[in-house]
C-alpha cells in the first residue's frame, strides 16, 4: 500500500489523536450542553468533582501504588510533593477523562 515504511508515522498520529482529540470531544459536547451557572452549581462542582479528583490523583493513586504495585514509598511521595505537569504525566498516571471533566465542568463558569 502507499504507506508502507510508515509505521512510525501512523504510531505518532494515532498518539496524538489519543491524547487530543478524546479530550477534545468531551470538552466541546461539555460547553454546548451547559447550562448558567449558579452559587449552587459552583459548590457542587468543587464538592464532587475538584475534591474528589485532588484526592485520587493526589492521596489514593500514590496509595494504590505502594500497597498494590510494590512501588517504593519515597518515589510516590516525592511525585505528590512535586508533581510532573508534563503531558506524559497526565496520559500515563492518572485517567485523562477526569481532567477533562474537570475543564468541561469548570467551563460554564468562563
Amino acid at each position: 500500500t502507499w504507506l508502507h515504511g510508515e509505521d512510525i508515522f501512523i504510531f505518532n498520529v494515532k498518539f496524538a489523536m489519543e491524547v487530543v482529540l478524546n479530550p477534545l470531544f468531551c470538552f466541546i459536547s461539555g460547553v454546548l450542553s451547559q447550562g448558567a451557572p449558579t452559587e449552587g452549581r459552583l459548590r457542587r462542582y468543587v464538592q464532587f468533582l475538584v475534591v474528589p479528583t485532588l484526592l485520587v490523583v493526589y492521596l489514593i493513586h500514590p496509595i494504590c501504588n505502594v500497597l498494590f504495585m510494590q512501588k517504593p514509598f519515597d518515589k510516590e511521595l516525592e511525585k505528590v510533593i512535586q508533581p510532573d505537569f508534563s503531558s506524559s504525566y497526565f496520559y500515563n498516571a492518572v485517567p485523562w477523562y477526569l481532567f477533562a471533566l474537570l475543564m468541561w465542568r469548570a467551563s460554564v463558569y468562563l
